[in-house]
């Protein structure tokens, strides 16, 4: 019986020495180090800074041969001190403006396209949208970053993300109640506990702690097979209101006190209840968010889509109506706001038919 144990004791070593030099090769050959611990790095996150304002994104700078650059979402470089012969566009939104499919971007169309009409011109539309973001996110972009990139004009485009905080308890005036949950702090990843202290050093334990916990994540959402519902009213509550008005008030307010135009977007929408199901039933936050009934949904966002048109209107900035020129077409989407390559070809068409017919590059 001894022996038997101490047989399955060494073979059990024998095996997770294996593993583990079989992960540190596998990174070794992607281009880490084979000492260093890549997957606690990479999968866990932590050793990756807090960056002040930004909440949570990529590094915006790089500096190349004494030359620094902003860089986009999607990793375009654009010189930090822009050329004179540049007319730069900067892009605000959450994943809608991210959105990313065989290689193009709607900013990056938006820039091609500007290009082909303005050929004496160096056109710059610089992507700064990303998953998740809101209007607070992109505030604090514009006004902490992008104003020392000298932006020309700013095209704005948010609402679901900025909606989604009211479903999400206790909503307070800084979308805390949803950006301070465990499903957006990477601390909560991070925390000190007796596995991660006994193996914290093992590449193989961190690798399996997250594809175990990928799976058994997975195996739950799909167990749970839906989302809590239940009614708001066709109204969104007064509070998201208020502050989703606030907050594209503030970005008009800002921009008119550096002299940059503005185009408010509206966010297309395809109403079908699938497209929604498509996109949100495997949400990890599902279990604390209430969600309206679709019908209600619709309303909301159309709310929120009347609100940028009438701060647009209010505060003498330009509007584009994505959503009527969408018009629920489901050949633009994957989901219900986010677009296959037709949507952002069209995103990208209306920009820039709006910027040449009103002349606004100069």
């Amino acid at each position: 019986m001894k022996k038997n144990i101490a047989l399955l004791i060494v073979t059990a070593f024998a095996l997770f020495i294996i593993s583990e030099l079989s992960v540190r090769v596998i990174d070794w050959r992607g281009g880490h180090s084979f000492w260093s611990n890549a997957h606690r790095n990479f999968l866990v996150r932590e050793t990756k800074p807090v960056i002040p304002y930004r909440i949570y994104g990529w590094n915006l700078y790089k500096t190349i041969g004494g030359e620094q650059f902003i860089v986009s979402v999607h990793g375009e470089r654009y010189p930090l001190k822009k050329p004179g012969d540049a007319f730069r566009i900067v892009t605000f939104g959450g994943s809608t403006t991210k959105n990313f499919v065989d290689g193009v971007h709607y900013p990056l169309l938006l820039e091609r396209r500007l290009q082909e009409r303005y050929p004496e011109k160096r056109i710059e539309v610089i992507n700064v949208g990303n998953s998740a973001y809101t209007t607070i996110h992109s505030l604090s972009l514009f006004m902490f970053d992008m104003l020392s990139w000298n932006p020309d004009l700013i095209i704005v485009s948010h609402n679901i993300n900025d909606l989604l905080n009211a479903y999400f308890p206790h909503l307070t005036p800084d979308y805390s109640n949803q950006y301070g949950s465990k499903f957006y702090l990477p601390q909560y990843k991070n925390r000190l506990t007796t596995m991660n202290a006994l193996f914290g050093w093992s590449s193989f334990y961190w690798f399996g702690r997250e594809r175990i916990g990928d799976f058994l994540s997975d195996i739950g959402y799909k167990s749970a097979g839906s989302y809590r519902r239940a009614s708001y009213g066709n109204e969104p509550p007064e509070l998201i209101k208020q502050l989703f008005k606030r907050n594209l008030e503030t970005f008009a307010a800002v921009a008119r006190a550096h002299a940059i135009p503005v185009i408010f977007g509206t966010q297309p929408f395809e109403s079908s209840e699938d497209y929604f199901d498509i996109a949100m039933r495997h949400r990890p936050f599902n279990g604390v968010v209430i969600w309206p009934l679709h019908t209600e949904l619709i309303a909301h966002h159309k709310k929120l889509n009347e609100i940028i048109k009438e701060v647009a209107l209010e505060q003498n900035e330009y509007l584009v109506d994505n959503n009527a020129s969408f018009n629920d077409d489901p050949s633009y989407f994957v989901d219900f706001v986010h677009y296959q390559r037709k949507g952002l070809e069209k995103l990208a068409e209306n920009y820039a038919a709006f910027i040449i017919t009103n002349n606004m590059v100069k």
